[in-house]
């Protein structure tokens, strides 16, 4: 269930985001960006396999009289008419027929290839097994070397001119090429080097994102030169903001590590993310209040292994001044949400963490009231004691 949810998520992120680019090739479905995961090969054979069908080769035959389509420029230019009363009549025609060829080497490592892929990573990645006994194609005993499949690919690659056929045959060279790999090392991974977007993305589908409606609010660097000429910059961009009560706006800032928090502190979002967090809080202030939300929340969104929401606790900066909590989010939940496996829980985490900030609010307020009691009474207070017992 652990690889499921997490496979069908990062799934889910490399085709819905159009700017993704997957430096890691155990998530890389591209043979122009590099190296292919049998996977992420596995992956992309079946999809295309199934909106378009097995990779066919057809065989051309010209034949006289034959039961195909009359090829009439062949005819004219072939065949000597009769001519009756100025009218050319040919009484034999040049036909044109087309049979599939299931000999073809792309035909073949293309039905191989998905029979054997599909049955042995068809459970990991959720996939039904593609069995294709019903086509009448030559059947390839094993997998020929990659420098054969190189030299037989390049000769189907110049006879064809659709993408979709020049995708499928650039993708099955390359899924030859890692299985080779994955074959001698023993080992297949799907995976991804930015984990940290499709964690952020998680997080902003489960809580149900409206960062975009805040954006305006938050200003932009300009940087103007001697000469008096400006240009604006990127600024920064929250990952979440969301209203978790009709008074309460939560700014959130995914990180997708867990912490240690004291005793043994280790693991935690350094000062650069504590200060931006507060930096968004600043100014997107005027624009919360004229909304009518009286309370913004900051909080670290951490991946847990709970079932619920978990309180972790909060980080100050300085102490008794601006906060923000570290909060424990469901991993598997969120992931399975956020693939479609999972209804959103947006409407019951959002109260969960909204009292767990409230939570919060409360011990910090009792520690600096503490503090401030232990600071007082920790001063000598003089005082002159008359004769008669009595102060003066």
């Amino acid at each position: 269930m652990v690889h499921r949810y997490a496979m069908r998520a990062m799934r889910r992120y490399e085709r819905w985001t159009p700017t993704h680019h997957e430096l890691s090739p155990y998530l890389n479905e591209s043979p122009e960006k590099g190296r292919v995961s049998a996977l992420a090969a596995t992956d992309w054979l079946v999809r295309d396999y199934l909106e378009h069908g097995l990779l066919r080769r057809a065989d051309v035959t010209q034949e006289i009289d034959g039961p195909g389509i009359v090829n009439w420029r062949q005819t004219v230019q072939g065949i000597t008419p009769i001519l009756s009363r100025g009218v050319p009549l040919y009484l034999k025609t040049i036909t044109r027929r087309t049979e599939d060829n299931n000999r073809s080497f792309a035909t073949r490592l293309h039905l191989y290839l998905l029979e054997r892929l599909s049955q042995q990573y068809g459970q990991i990645l959720d996939l039904e097994p593609v069995i294709l006994d019903h086509e009448p194609v030559e059947r390839l005993d094993s997998l020929p070397s990659f420098e054969e499949c190189e030299a037989l690919i390049a000769l189907e690659q110049r006879a064809t001119y659709s993408q979709r056929g020049l995708e499928l045959l650039a993708m099955m060279l390359a899924t030859v090429s890692s299985l080779e790999i994955e074959t001698s090392r023993g080992l297949s991974l799907y995976g991804t080097s930015n984990f940290h977007y499709v964690w952020e993305e998680a997080c902003a589908h489960s809580f149900r994102n409206q960062r975009d409606e805040w954006l305006r609010s938050l200003p932009h660097p300009v940087w103007t030169s001697v000469t008096g000429q400006s240009s604006t910059a990127r600024t920064f961009v929250p990952d979440l903001v969301v209203s978790i009560a009709p008074t309460d706006l939560l700014i959130g800032d995914a990180k997708y590590y867990q912490p240690r928090m004291p005793p043994f502190l280790g693991g935690v979002p350094g000062v650069n993310d504590v200060g931006k967090q507060i930096w968004y809080k600043q100014r997107l202030h005027r624009e919360a209040d004229r909304r009518g939300y009286d309370q913004i929340h900051n909080a670290f969104l951490f991946p847990s292994d709970t079932q619920q929401l978990a309180n972790f606790g909060w980080v100050e900066m300085p102490v008794g001044d601006e906060a923000v909590d570290a909060v424990g989010v469901p991993f598997l939940p969120a992931l399975a949400a956020y693939s479609g496996d999972l209804e959103q829980p947006s409407e019951a985490w959002c109260e969960d963490i909204a009292n767990i900030l409230a939570a919060n609010s409360i011990a910090r307020a009792r520690r600096v009231a503490a503090a401030l009691g232990k600071a007082l009474t920790g001063y000598p207070i003089e005082r002159k004691v008359s004769t008669k017992g009595k102060l003066r």
